[in-house]
C-alpha cells in the first residue's frame, strides 16, 4: 500500500470538528476498516498533541458510532454549501 492509498483510505475521511474547552475533537464518520485505526487513535490521544497554530488546542480523535450525515442528504448539503460559490470574474 502506498502512502497516498493510506492517506486516502484512513486520513482523508468525513469528520465533524468540535471545540470542547481547550480541545479540538475530530470525530471521524465510521467506515469499513476503521478498526485498523483504533491503536493509532489511542496513541494520538494519549500523546495529548497540541496544535500551535490553533492556540495550542489539544487534538482528540474518535470514530463516531454512526455517520453524521446520511448519504441521501449529501446532495442537498452540497447544494446549500456551494450555492453562492459560483466563480465570478474580477474586474
Amino acid at each position: 500500500m502506498t502512502s497516498q492509498t493510506l492517506v486516502r483510505k484512513f486520513i482523508r475521511r468525513p469528520a465533524c470538528l468540535k471545540l470542547v474547552e481547550n480541545q479540538l475533537h475530530v470525530v471521524l464518520d465510521p467506515f469499513d476498516g476503521d478498526a485498523a485505526l483504533s491503536g493509532w487513535i489511542v496513541y494520538i490521544n494519549h500523546q495529548k498533541f497540541r496544535i500551535p497554530w490553533l492556540g495550542n488546542l489539544m487534538l482528540q480523535i474518535s470514530i463516531a458510532e454512526k455517520p453524521a450525515f446520511l448519504p441521501h442528504n449529501l446532495a442537498k448539503i452540497k447544494r446549500k454549501v456551494f450555492a453562492n460559490s459560483a466563480s465570478r470574474k474580477v474586474a
